[in-house]
């Protein structure tokens, strides 16, 4: 009974552990929650049923890539490539820590090794030392991807140069020795070390595209600063030319009415009126952010005949990075647009922005003609580059992530609305 408890207790740290992994090392699909968590069950239950019938060493290795695979590739984001990487960083750092446990265990008992590891079942206390050596290794890299940018650098310059050398070294060494002990040392130092050039591979991918995403957002924000700025100027032009205009206008009226012309100025009225509701009215919040994205898109928005209702009430500064709340707005706004832009007609984008309890509310409604692409719960333009802006979608995931807010989207056959809640920091 005792030793059931055990294997479960074993086949708990281990799903722990993947969780542990993947969680740390790619971006979760937060609409899928409930599917991964039945995925990490049933990677549990394989678990299990491992540790029950005590299967050899490598006989399951092809199930742990399978499981890695299949569940890093549905629920979460991130490229392709850096999901196959991670699958084979995990499942290599799962057999080093075995192997090296082993090994210990060999060398502070009188357990004997196998000659041939294909057929080598580890004990308990054996998967419970790796259990705990996996734990501290996941630990070590989470916390090497936090070293500042330079001293990341110029490690991965190092690692790159020495770990193809060690990994050269150590197989030239396993054909010289062949007892087990060494046999198993050196197919664990192999192991260890191309995990660790799969960690630097991966986090120098994720790396760069997170500055090319950053520096692409600050090209949009010149841009949108750019169209703001000419605005406003268009605006103050028009006013000014409105208000010379209106002094005539007056100098008129006043005329007209000395001469009992009473119809006549107020016709006259009437047509300055009309005249006055087409001056465009320019989006204030006091905001800077938001007044440039809106005012933006507004422009575009009017030159499409797209009707905006924009109910927006928020203070000066919010305590959230411009630049992420840019990738929010700008991508919801030009989601609407594109959207309304496949209407023959009733173009309508609806915007509400506030805050409530300390948290940032924002949701973008707009008409559409009913057609909808998505995978794995993101949702995906019907246009040809459908890649790229699936990628503007998955930045505004990510940043509601980074700050442990919610998105919700819900549509029917003719609206679709993008929900989002951002707890501030008080």
């Amino acid at each position: 009974m005792i030793e059931l408890l055990f294997k479960l207790f074993l086949a708990t740290c281990e799903t722990f552990l993947i969780v542990y992994f993947l969680n740390n090392l790619l971006t979760k699909i937060d609409e899928l929650k409930h599917e991964r968590t039945a995925a990490y069950v049933l990677y549990f239950v394989f678990q299990c049923i491992t540790y029950l019938i005590d299967f050899p060493f490598f006989s399951t290795s092809t199930y742990y890539v399978l499981f890695t695979l299949v569940i890093s590739l549905l629920f979460y984001f991130n490229e392709i490539r850096i999901k196959l990487i991670a699958s084979s960083m995990f499942v290599t750092l799962n057999y080093a820590s075995k192997l090296l446990s082993a090994i210990i265990f060999t060398a502070l008992t009188d357990y004997t090794m196998t000659n041939n590891p294909f057929t080598y079942v580890l004990n308990l206390p054996t998967q419970l030392m790796a259990c705990i050596i996996m734990a501290l290794v996941i630990t070590l890299i989470i916390a090497l991807r936090k070293i500042s940018n330079n001293a990341v650098k110029i490690l991965v310059n190092i690692l790159i140069f020495i770990l193809p050398l060690t990994i050269l070294y150590v197989s030239m060494h396993l054909l010289e020795n062949l007892q087990p002990v060494n046999l198993y040392f050196n197919i664990t130092m192999l192991l260890f070390c191309y995990t660790f050039l799969l960690f630097f591979i991966i986090d120098q991918i994720i790396y760069s595209n997170t500055h090319l995403m950053q520096s692409n957002l600050m090209h949009e924000r010149l841009q949108m600063q750019s169209v703001y700025y000419k605005d406003i100027e268009q605006y103050n032009h028009n006013m000014s030319r409105y208000k010379h205009d209106m002094i005539n206008h007056l100098d008129s009226v006043y005329g007209m009415l000395e001469s009992n012309e009473i119809e006549e100025a107020k016709n006259y009225l009437e047509s300055i009126s009309k005249k006055l509701n087409r001056v465009e009215a320019v989006i204030n919040t006091g905001n800077s952010v938001i007044d440039v994205i809106y005012n933006a898109k507004a422009s575009l928005a009017k030159a499409n005949h797209i009707v905006c209702h924009n109910n927006i009430v928020v203070p000066p500064h919010i305590d959230i990075d411009s630049v992420d709340l840019s990738v929010i707005l700008s991508n919801l706004l030009d989601n609407a647009i594109e959207a309304s832009l496949k209407l023959e007609s009733d173009r309508m984008i609806e915007s509400h922005i506030h805050i409530y309890k300390g948290n940032l509310f924002i949701s973008v409604k707009n008409h559409y003609n009913g057609e909808i692409i998505s995978s794995h719960a993101v949702y995906l333009t019907t246009k040809k580059d459908s890649h790229e802006h699936g990628l503007g979608l998955k930045n505004v995931q990510h940043v509601v992530t980074k700050y442990n807010g919610t998105q919700n989207v819900e549509h029917d056959d003719t609206t679709f609305t993008v929900s989002i809640m951002i707890p501030l920091n008080k």
